[in-house]
């Protein structure tokens, strides 16, 4: 892996919230993968044969067989990992997982996985960090969808999927984030026209940029003051 692509997963994230010397043992387990846009990860029902990172671009969970009643359920972009919950289960995949833009991942094999976590105790409360993080941004995520006004849950919906939704993410600004308005109003449990209405005023407000398929967060921090935790 070239030592900037290290470096960059070293300050992102999980990785950056661990004993480093284990991190870099783990980053050694690694190889790249480049998956263009529109590409299955992987699909639902799958073998549960590697765990990812995205170093780059965005890729979204879809709960289901991508039949035409799947779920959006989350996106994942620089610094997310994913794909290790089958591993350690010794499941098959739950969600299916498609590139929404062209992706540079970085993969761990399962044998590799499960080797390095069977070699010392601290390697297990190292994943074990990555359970607790992506857990308490599931419950967010959770409580932010129960909010009753219709600006507070689209606000945060878009936040989270800038990765933005507790501080800034690292690739950015602007922070493109490349979901239809449609699906951003499905994923913040609206209509589509009451959430356009509400992107139209955020992005008159200098706040957002809307373009064709996707959208800019343009202040990330003040969006998050619209917020109340």
């Amino acid at each position: 892996m070239p030592l900037d692509a290290r470096r960059r997963l070293l300050d992102w994230g999980w990785l950056s919230h661990i004993d480093p010397e284990i991190a870099g043992r783990f980053l050694d387990l690694a190889t790249m993968r480049s998956v263009p846009e529109g590409a299955v990860v992987y699909q639902a029902g799958a073998d549960g044969g590697e765990m990812f990172g995205v170093l780059s671009g965005q890729v979204v969970m879809w709960h289901g067989h991508g039949s035409t009643d799947a779920q959006f359920v989350h996106m994942f972009r620089a610094g997310h990992w994913f794909g290790w919950a089958p591993i350690l289960a010794g499941e098959r995949r739950r969600h299916q997982c498609v590139a929404r833009t062209d992706c540079e991942l970085v993969v761990i094999p399962r044998a590799n996985l499960r080797s390095f976590l069977a070699q010392d105790p601290e390697h297990w409360h190292a994943l074990a960090s990555l359970v607790d993080i992506q857990g308490q941004q599931s419950e967010l995520g959770g409580l932010d969808l129960m909010r009753r006004s219709q600006e507070g849950r689209l606000v945060a919906t878009v936040l989270r999927f800038a990765g933005c939704r507790l501080g800034d993410a690292p690739d950015g600004p602007p922070w493109n984030v490349a979901l239809t308005q449609l699906e951003i109003a499905e994923a913040a449990n609206m209509s589509r026209n009451a959430a356009s209405r509400l992107l139209v005023k955020l992005e008159k407000e200098g706040l957002v940029t809307l373009h064709y398929r996707h959208l800019s967060v343009l202040d990330a921090g003040r969006l998050r003051e619209r917020l109340t935790f």
